[in-house]
């Protein structure tokens, strides 16, 4: 009896694992900088989240006249263009988060204004 606990009990503890959230997410860009600049190209499916963080309280302690402004533009990267969900953001504040939602795929890149530490990350859903 022993050794049949022995054999079931790891198999057991995996199957357990394996019935979690069946949402799995997958980064597809997970990219940080300090002050202005850009996200490289990515191309999501449809149904991905971009979370964006930005942290100015290094900045600010060396310089109390920083901004602690953070704002990004998604654009499409065929033509361009705004994307046509969330295409902007502005924030102003020490430092905060979010995470936005978007439905549709395709090829973007991403504009970020600011003069503190950021990080955007990209994550596409995954439904098994």
């Amino acid at each position: 009896m022993n050794r049949l606990a022995t054999l079931l009990l790891p198999l057991a503890a995996l199957l357990l694992a394996a019935c979690g959230d069946s949402r799995l997410d997958a980064t597809l860009i997970d990219y940080e900088n300090q002050g202005d600049g850009q996200v490289p190209y990515f191309e999501p499916p449809a149904g991905w989240s971009l979370a964006y963080t930005w942290d100015c309280s290094t900045e600010r302690s060396q310089n109390p006249t920083v901004s602690t402004q953070f704002a990004f533009v998604v654009f499409n990267a065929d033509d361009t263009s705004l994307a046509s969900e969330h295409p902007t953001l502005q924030r102003e504040g020490l430092k905060g988060s979010g995470t936005l939602h978007y439905a549709r795929g395709g090829a973007y890149y991403i504009r970020v204004t600011s003069p503190c530490d950021w990080r955007i990350k990209t994550i596409k859903e995954v439904h098994p």
